[in-house]
């Protein structure tokens, strides 16, 4: 069953899934301060890590939580293409004249993902600069079929509900 859509389509990160994962990275990290406060102790050194690790700490966790609660989409789908965020960074952009369409990979609990078939893979498998995420660009490609994957973790939205907007998009904007 197909829906219309209207266009543009910002799909947001869900703040209770970002926030919950927040807050185990910030327990593990304020466990290994506590550890490493502890070894110092024994050492002589706690006031160097007390006034040099505490600030860092809370600036790191403002910062972060700030980050968390911030509105901002992660997909966003108009007449251009489509556009994603996977990690830090400002996002991957995909143009439709590139697209040639879009399928669940249900990689798990947590590497669920919808990716992006392309006409031109070497490209998008080769844009990145970073070597693990290029590693892992041309691993994808070599086991998928396809560099680009929306990693969908993170919304609220259902792996149907986006494949539906992703597809409804393509229907209406792609032009061969």
């Amino acid at each position: 069953m197909s829906v219309n859509h209207s266009f543009p389509v910002e799909i947001f990160f869900s703040k209770k899934k970002t926030l919950l994962w927040f807050v185990i990275l910030d327990l593990a990290l304020t466990v290994i301060y506590i550890v490493i406060i502890l070894n110092a102790v024994n050492k002589g050194k706690e006031e160097f890590v007390i006034w040099v690790g505490t600030p860092v700490y809370v600036i790191a966790f403002i910062f972060g939580l700030r980050h968390v609660l911030r509105k901002r989409p992660g997909i966003r789908i108009d007449e251009t293409g489509v556009w994603y965020k996977k990690d830090v960074g400002e996002g991957t952009f995909v143009p439709w004249l590139h697209i040639q369409g879009f399928r669940f990979n249900d990689g798990g609990k947590l590497s669920k993902a919808i990716l992006i078939f392309v006409s031109v893979p070497g490209f998008y498998a080769h844009e990145v600069d970073e070597p693990n995420t290029l590693r892992a660009a041309e691993l994808m490609w070599k086991t998928h079929g396809t560099p680009l994957a929306i990693p969908i973790n993170f919304f609220d939205e259902t792996p149907e509900k986006l494949l539906e907007f992703l597809q409804s998009g393509m229907k209406e904007f792609k032009r061969n």
